[in-house]
């Protein structure tokens, strides 16, 4: 509160980084197009005043939010990104056209947006929970909407030194967990994109998180020595790295000019406790399951054979008067083709809106719902590469052509439609996490 500068209805801060004990400039402009310092700092007020009730953390998001969406000329009336025009400039005198006007840094803008939606949640402001959709659906038309592939900028052959036209070609993970929180919060208030939500999670989000140190140790080899500084280490660093995501990854590639980018571990790993925490809930006694995808809850444990087969079972540890799932997106509404048992006996479902209602259930009754699932073959352009893609339900199983160094959707053993189980340990809590 003490570093923006404050007008009353709104608010921003004059700048975007800051030294200790600093005095802003209050004479300075009000930042226009691509500063997105308001829109980081939003989403901890919010979540300051939801957590405390603090009255004037509250009050310093409402002023940056109404900055952020009306007047930082970051964003259109519909939600369309607005390109900053450090960038427009350059791509206009580089392809002598000037009428470019929609694009930018996505990730920027995603996170400006995860605010803005933040607090419309908080507040219940449905002109800015529907302004937030809308500027999501415009979003994901922006790179692959089947794999969840979003380039870091979205704008025409952006040149980025030393290898120009090459970031329009790679996706960062911090766009995908941003759409990932996005699409999980808008679900949440109310407009369904659990479809999207999981496609993305099973495809590129998952294919993102570095699960192997073979390739690494392979693409050193063909790269020139280099001497180890004082400040570096060389001490089994792919080893070190398990677990974290792609900073700039192809379609097809765990890596396309950086390995690992720590912004998008950190980002990914919030993205990781929003889907666990919101892919399932429980109220009044109410069951409902937005994402066919393993988790144990203290409610029922969820084991899905998607992809290898259209099966999810449900194994119950407490009565529900209601239970509802989320159908698969590629079965239409009403459809007769998906069916269920309770107890090996046949259990009548009835539709409502994408969910399928399974009337009540009692502590250990084992529940199977069954349905088709198919193999298609796709061809899409996706980050300025054409690609073929063999999909199983929602899941991409194969690309071609593959990658050079690490690989993604090497996953051919989906398509065997003999389910593959790995025993683990699964975490269920014991005190229920606030949805923030």
């Amino acid at each position: 509160r003490e570093l923006v500068t404050d007008k009353g209805q709104y608010a921003f801060f004059p700048s975007g980084h800051f030294a200790p004990h600093a005095k802003p400039d209050r004479t300075f402009p009000m930042p226009l197009n691509g500063v997105e310092t308001g829109g980081r700092t939003t989403q901890g007020a919010v979540q300051l005043y939801r957590l405390t009730g603090y009255e004037p953390a509250l009050r310093l998001a409402d002023k940056l939010v109404h900055y952020t969406r009306y007047l930082s000329g970051n964003f259109d009336d519909e939600g369309r990104f607005l390109i900053e025009p450090p960038i427009r400039e350059d791509w206009a005198q580089r392809n002598n056209n000037e009428q470019l006007q929609y694009g930018g840094h996505y990730h920027n803008h995603t996170l400006m947006l995860q605010s803005i939606l933040e607090y419309a949640l908080a507040v219940q402001n449905r002109e800015l929970i529907e302004f937030s959709a809308r500027s999501f659906d415009w979003a994901k038309t922006q790179g692959s909407n089947l794999i969840g592939f979003f380039p870091e900028f979205i704008v025409p052959d952006y040149p980025n030194e030393p290898q120009p036209r090459i970031s329009s070609c790679a996706c960062e993970t911090c766009e995908i967990a941003d759409m990932l929180a996005i699409g999980a919060k808008l679900s949440e208030g109310g407009i369904d994109r659990w479809e999207d939500v999981e496609r993305w999670t099973r495809n590129h989000f998952a294919e993102s998180q570095l699960r192997r140190a073979d390739w690494v140790y392979r693409m050193g080899d063909q790269m020139p020595p280099k001497l180890v500084e004082f400040n570096m280490t060389a001490n089994r660093m792919p080893e070190r790295n398990l677990g974290c995501f792609a900073g700039w990854s192809a379609a097809n590639d765990f890596v396309v000019r950086y390995g690992v980018q720590q912004c998008c571990t950190g980002n990914a790993a919030r993205a990781l406790f929003y889907l666990w925490q919101r892919m399932m809930d429980c109220e009044d006694g109410n069951l409902r399951l937005h994402m066919l995808m393993n988790r144990a809850s203290p409610w029922a444990d969820i084991y899905s054979h998607i992809p290898y087969s259209g099966q999810v079972d449900l194994k119950f540890k407490t009565s529900c008067k209601r239970v509802l799932v989320h159908a698969p997106e590629w079965i239409p509404t009403g459809s007769s083709e998906i069916t269920a048992q309770v107890n090996g006996k046949p259990r009548e479902v009835s539709w409502r809106q994408r969910y399928i209602d399974l009337g009540s259930v009692r502590a250990k009754d084992r529940v199977f719902i069954k349905f088709p699932i198919d193999e298609k073959t796709v061809k899409e352009r996706i980050g300025g590469i054409d690609y073929t893609l063999i999909v199983r339900g929602n899941t991409v199983v194969h690309i071609d052509p593959p990658g050079k160094y690490g690989r993604l959707y090497e996953r051919d053993f989906y398509r065997d439609p003999s389910t593959r189980w790995f025993k683990v340990d699964r975490f269920v809590y014991d005190k229920e996490l606030p949805l923030y």
